[in-house]
């Protein structure tokens, strides 16, 4: 899971300093409930700049939790992507720009169905799908496409069945706004 943010109050001083000009405990702060979960966190320096520097800070995840494929029906761990998710939602409110990754994405919208179901007991994955609005990789000869520092802007929907019951069809921008695009209750499909 990777997720990029430039904390409130330190677009300025980034830009010009780079990672050094957050202070250690603000930086730890920000991060803390994440070492938690993975407390061999990467964290470091992201430029998403073209033409001049634009820096933020790259936090990379080695192992927090199992990624969902397309397809994949999970029952344990359910918890565990809620307890991400709420910590997204923490570090997005005191951050100014925020960008998340497809994993990342995908707790928030966990999260988001938790509040709509009273008790999730079983999670399918049906599908996801990102449309990539903005790529910034033609700035940069060492950044491809597909590099999760890429992507200036883009669009994920996932397609999630809970309980055997209700299908979520989801969108989320790559800041991490969500909503509910459609419910269908499943009873009443033949």
């Amino acid at each position: 899971m990777k997720l990029s943010f430039i904390p409130i109050n330190y677009e300025e001083s980034l830009t010009c300093d780079g990672i050094s000009a957050v202070p250690k405990n603000v930086l730890e702060d920000l991060v803390t409930d994440f070492k938690m979960e993975d407390p061999n966190l990467i964290i470091k320096e992201a430029n998403y700049g073209g033409g001049a520097d634009w820096i933020w800070i790259l936090v990379i995840f080695s192992a927090v939790v199992a990624v969902i494929e397309r397809g994949e029906k999970i029952s344990k761990g359910i918890d565990g992507w809620i307890n991400i998710g709420k910590k997204l939602k923490k570090l997005k409110k005191k951050t100014k720009f925020i960008k998340l990754d497809r994993d990342a994405l995908l707790a928030i919208a966990i999260l988001k169905v938790q509040s709509l179901e009273n008790n999730i007991e079983s999670l399918h994955l049906i599908s996801d799908t990102e449309i990539d609005i903005k790529n910034n990789s033609g700035l940069f000869i060492d950044k491809p496409a597909t590099d999760f520092t890429s992507k200036e802007d883009s669009f994920t929907m996932f397609v999630l069945k809970v309980n055997e019951r209700n299908c979520y069809i989801i969108g989320c921008t790559i800041e991490g706004e969500i909503e509910i695009l459609k419910t269908i209750e499943l009873k009443n499909i033949g």
